[in-house]
């Protein structure tokens, strides 16, 4: 019986070293050395010509994303004028999709004006044709500042 338990014990240890290997061969390693802090290709809307050098894909982006938000604020210039601040920090993000959202606003603003704004840019941005950011060929979220200067209309 001794030797029968002895023999038991063995083959489990054997089978579980088994299965642990094979689960450490089958994790993604590429993805563990990934630095998500730096990209290979940032975001680019699909009128940005995929062919120019990073640091004119990163202007065409920005002036593309300049451009998006001047005509949501133009459309909503009243209710924007009302916030009661001349400067505001959009932390917004693009997700693997290439999904635009803003995330947070600084300094805070009311909850209610926080929630339109997030809601207006999130239904203006869904006609955007926007490719996400690329690390090691993989597309990946990024988030990133945007300031924004709210001038009073007239």
């Amino acid at each position: 019986m001794m030797k029968f338990n002895l023999i038991i014990s063995i083959l489990l240890l054997v089978a579980c070293k088994k299965a642990e290997q094979s689960i450490e061969k089958d994790k993604p390693v590429e993805l563990a050395k990934i630095d998500f802090s730096s990209v290979d290709k940032y975001p680019i809307f699909s009128n940005c010509d995929e062919l120019l050098s990073t640091k004119k894909e990163s202007k065409c982006f920005a002036s593309q994303l300049h451009a998006f938000l001047q005509d949501v604020f133009k459309d909503h210039q009243e209710k924007i004028s009302k916030l009661n601040k001349s400067n505001l920090n959009f932390y917004m993000s693009i997700n693997q999709s290439g999904k635009l959202s803003l995330d947070s606003i600084y300094p805070e603003i009311k909850t209610h004006d926080s929630k339109y704004l997030k809601q207006i840019i999130k239904t203006r941005s869904d006609n955007l044709n926007i490719k996400p950011a690329l690390k090691q060929g993989i597309p990946v979220k990024v988030n990133f500042k945007l300031s924004v200067k709210i001038s009073p209309s007239e």
